[in-house]
């Protein structure tokens, strides 16, 4: 009888520490799970981003891309980032402003930060680069950030008589990003409309790009000087002859 309830007792324990130790684990267990799926979350959303910005030059020929999106763990939004601005002549007031919008979507696991897509200049000689994708920390949260505050530029150098002439094209992509609240579901990228062109056939005796980013406060100043010397590989003087502006409108639906 001693030996039954001694039994008895000995599985109860056992049993119990069991018991005990399944419950110590049930908040690690459910964490790591939440984790997990947390960051399968994060790269998918990651994904979507670096697919949006491959996607552009085909929406710029008319095309439309849409995607379906999760909304478990993370959200998608949208911030102003900075500003473009071009100055002609003498002019204090910008003959052209493009502002800069960033679609974001917060991440609740820590990454890297840093580039993921595009380069950071902010002038580039191919389109495919106007748009970047980055992780970035923001008041100590990390975040997938995409936006087009870059500027495309050509420059066509001619020689005549007259002289040396320069000849150039911008490209911008106007990027607005509507948000229709809620649970967002899907994200949808179509251009507005066709693209705005203006040109100036007059000779210009300045040009000046600005580029301001929100938060930081920082600037950047490019003069004719700065623009040939990124474009034809060194500084060259001259103002341009002919000047093409593009501006391509284009609205990101989240839904």
């Amino acid at each position: 009888m001693k030996k039954t309830v001694s039994e008895t007792l000995s599985t109860i324990i056992l049993t119990s520490l069991i018991v005990g130790i399944l419950l110590a684990m049930l908040p690690y267990t459910y964490n790591l799970h939440a984790f997990q799926n947390n960051v399968v979350e994060y790269m998918y959303y990651r994904q979507v981003f670096i697919s949006i910005a491959n996607i552009l030059p085909l929406v710029l020929q008319g095309g439309e891309y849409e995607v379906s999106i999760t909304s478990n763990y993370m959200s998608v939004g949208y911030a102003p980032v900075g500003m473009i601005s071009l100055f002609l002549n003498s002019s204090t007031t910008p003959n052209l402003t493009i502002p800069c919008n960033a679609l974001m979507a917060p991440s609740y696991i820590s990454t890297a930060t840093g580039r993921v897509y595009g380069v950071e200049n902010m002038v580039v000689n191919d389109t495919r680069l106007i748009p970047l994708v980055r992780e970035k920390r923001i008041n100590s949260s990390q975040y997938l950030v995409l936006d087009t505050c870059r500027v495309y530029l050509d420059i066509e150098v001619t020689e005549d008589r007259s002289g040396r002439m320069y000849y150039y094209r911008f490209i911008f992509y106007n990027l607005t990003i509507n948000y229709h609240g809620g649970e967002a579901h899907s994200i949808r990228v179509r251009l507005i409309g066709e693209p705005i062109v203006t040109t100036y056939n007059e000779s210009l005796y300045n040009l000046t790009l600005v580029f301001n980013e929100y938060g930081t406060g920082n600037s950047s100043i490019l003069g004719p000087f700065d623009l040939t010397g990124i474009v034809l590989g060194e500084p060259l003087p001259g103002i341009p002859l002919k000047l093409d502006l593009y501006i391509n409108n284009i609205l990101v639906e989240v839904s």
